[in-house]
């Protein structure tokens, strides 16, 4: 007896039990034949499954983890602290079929910024893609992301540790990081890039984002030898950026660099991100840093996050490409 006819196989007439009546004879012989006719689409469904399931695992199987071509990952620990960096590597397509050296774009925040940023590169320089904006060609570039083996919670986690301004003298041992960071940077990652790829020694350029747009600004003033390019992106300012343009301000014989400081206009938020900026950017004209060439471009209708594929194409092109002759002779 089965649960489905149960329940019909014990009533007749009346309710009262008659499994040896003719009547339940032939109700049990009806919804008997019944119950094998509903069985046979169950039959044909699992004969089905057992005949296709090896595909369907293999088909699972063939679903691999997408990754971007000419990209290769590292994990590399700081010598001035315990932390260990997921570095990310991105190389121009002609990179194995050249004997060339590359400019270097040392990027943070690489855990959720590095796709988009290796894309930009690669689609920049292809003919004819800044003529809108009457510039020549951006050359191709490296790509060094710096990220947390972690992923996204750990960057979450140690991304402020690692990222706010220092204080104290220049080399002091910040209790907030950014020292030991720098020394990654400057000590660590980029002597291994330089080793290991052919990149151009005096061509590097460092990009950040808020709180990593704070380190860049911090970089260029207080170590203004590391890197040749500097990109803020919504950088929100800070007094001690301030004490350090003054101190860069008053250097001697420094090289010449390129800034460029971008933020978005479209809240309250950005608001106050575009304040700060222009005020620092009234400080730039003030002090007369003749040796940095800088430019600030605020987006409007974009936000905080918005604004940075945007800024990105902006930077690369404004940093790594001259005008185009017809832009120049006029």
């Amino acid at each position: 007896m089965t649960l489905a006819d149960s329940p019909r196989r014990l009533r007749r007439a009346g309710g009262q039990p008659g499994l040896g009546s003719a009547d339940s004879r032939l109700e049990q012989h009806i919804f008997g034949v019944r119950d094998r006719i509903h069985s046979i689409p169950i039959l044909i469904v699992g004969l089905v499954l057992t005949i296709c399931w090896p595909s369907f695992a293999h088909a699972e199987a063939d679903r691999l983890a997408a990754s971007l071509e000419n990209t290769q990952v590292a994990t590399l620990g700081s010598s001035a602290s315990d932390q260990d960096y997921l570095i990310k590597v991105a190389l121009p397509y002609s990179y194995g079929g050249s004997d060339n050296a590359y400019p270097v774009v040392y990027l943070l925040d690489s855990d959720v910024l590095f796709g988009m940023l290796t894309d930009i590169t690669r689609l920049l320089p292809l003919e004819g893609v800044p003529a809108f904006l009457g510039r020549q060609r951006v050359p191709e570039l490296i790509v060094v992301g710096i990220g947390y083996p972690g992923g996204v919670a750990e960057m979450s986690d140690k991304r402020g540790w690692d990222l706010n301004p220092p204080e104290g003298d220049e080399g002091e041992i910040n209790p907030k990081g950014a020292a030991n960071f720098y020394h990654f940077l400057s000590e660590d990652l980029i002597p291994w890039v330089e080793t290991n790829y052919r990149a151009e020694p005096a061509n590097r350029t460092l990009v950040g984002v808020s709180r990593a747009g704070v380190f860049v600004l911090s970089t260029l003033f207080l170590h203004p030898q590391t890197f040749q390019r500097y990109i803020a992106i919504s950088p929100v300012i800070e007094p001690p950026i301030y004490d350090y343009l003054e101190r860069y301000a008053k250097g001697q014989g420094l090289a010449p660099a390129r800034l460029f400081l971008s933020a978005g206009s479209a809240g309250e938020l950005e608001a106050g991100i575009v304040e700060g900026v222009s005020r620092l950017a009234a400080s730039l004209r003030e002090l007369g840093t003749t040796n940095l060439d800088w430019s600030f471009e605020a987006f409007p209708g974009e936000s905080h996050v918005s604004v940075v594929p945007n800024a990105l194409v902006r930077a690369l092109v404004a940093l790594f490409s001259e005008p185009a002759a017809s832009t120049k002779a006029g």
